[in-house]
């Protein structure tokens, strides 16, 4: 998963932290609103995901 700050100064890259669970973990510096995109593989296939995100 990546997801930059609203105002594309922060960009994080995150692993999931399990392989048996779609689980993620990361920390944030401010409070904002943030766009994630998520990559997940079915049947060989990837689909990215895109989230808004509001963090307090």
């Amino acid at each position: 998963m990546v997801i930059i700050d609203e105002n594309v100064e922060n960009f994080i890259h995150v692993h999931p932290i399990s392989d048996k669970s779609t689980e993620f973990q990361t920390h944030f510096d401010k409070p904002g609103l943030y766009k994630l995109w998520a990559e997940f593989k079915f049947d060989g296939e990837v689909i990215v995901y895109p989230y808004v995100m509001k963090v307090r």
